[in-house]
């Protein structure tokens, strides 16, 4: 998915956080909703999340009932190394190609870059339940470019 050197340490944590609890939990394929949900745990995360008044605890419930009820677990013994799912497939390009062009690479790639490429996508079930309560891209984007004092978090 991404190059883990050109990650900041929040984001490789959450990423590898997600790939262990779906290698765990026996999961085909990697999704968005289990990295945002990984995220969730970051407080640099939650904090851009209030700023919006995101509710936490019913964005958590709506990722793990999505997860529990549409990502299959796969059976049997063997070792299970979950690929990514088309629609994470899709957010990481996106982050890449923002990266690049915000920067030329010469930041990592943050969770906030993560944040807007998943907000940007309106097909996943993540950024849905995100619009849901009211994540709007362009008042994220204001806050990402020109709010907290131009810093990303």
């Amino acid at each position: 998915m991404f190059d883990q050197s050109k990650l900041t340490p929040g984001l490789e944590e959450c990423l590898m956080l997600a790939y262990i609890e779906a290698k765990l939990e026996r999961r085909k394929e990697l999704s968005t909703e289990q990295v945002l949900l990984m995220l969730l745990e970051n407080t640099q995360v939650v904090t851009i999340l209030n700023k919006f008044n995101i509710n936490i605890r019913t964005l958590r419930a709506g990722l793990t009932n999505h997860i529990n009820a549409n990502e299959p677990i796969l059976d049997g013994d063997n070792e299970v190394n979950p690929e990514a799912s088309t629609s994470m497939t899709r957010i990481c390009r996106h982050t890449l190609t923002l990266r690049f062009f915000k920067s030329a690479e010469k930041e990592p790639i943050s969770e906030s870059d993560f944040i807007l490429s998943l907000v940007t996508d309106d097909t996943t079930v993540a950024s849905q339940l995100l619009a849901t309560q009211g994540m709007d891209l362009d008042k994220l984007l204001y806050e990402l470019v020109l709010g907290s004092d131009n810093k990303r978090f």
